[in-house]
């Protein structure tokens, strides 16, 4: 990595901090609402990143077809399922994201669900 790329890197993971400390925030804000064991959280970003960083292993980076520029993290909390953590290899997008068969899948769906 060359001195831009090492900048560009350091600026993302400051970046990442922020947002992880956000989250936080906002979790703990829902727990002191006591709002949190009747509101889904979900987390989730942009594919891939722009510059030459960590990718778990993965190649690619932003607008490559390979795993690295397409596959991103998606969190989900949401209370009145179990608290395992499952892990979903089908690839899908933001889109799908309130279809029925995949909110069935990760326990989201209700009949009276409203995506926004």
């Amino acid at each position: 990595m060359n001195a831009k790329d090492i900048e560009d890197a350091r600026r993302v993971y400051a970046m990442v901090t922020n947002i992880d400390d956000n989250v936080g925030r906002l979790l703990k804000k829902l727990d002191d609402l006591n709002l949190a064991d009747n509101t889904v959280v979900i987390f989730l970003t942009d594919n891939g990143p722009q510059q030459r960083r960590y990718v778990g292993g993965m190649r690619g980076r932003k607008g490559d077809v390979y795993r690295g520029g397409i596959r991103v993290p998606l969190f989900i909390r949401n209370p009145t399922i179990s608290n395992k953590v499952k892990e979903i290899e089908t690839n899908t997008a933001h889109i799908d994201m309130c279809a029925k068969p995949q909110c069935r899948r990760i326990g989201l769906w209700m009949e009276r669900t409203y995506c926004h």
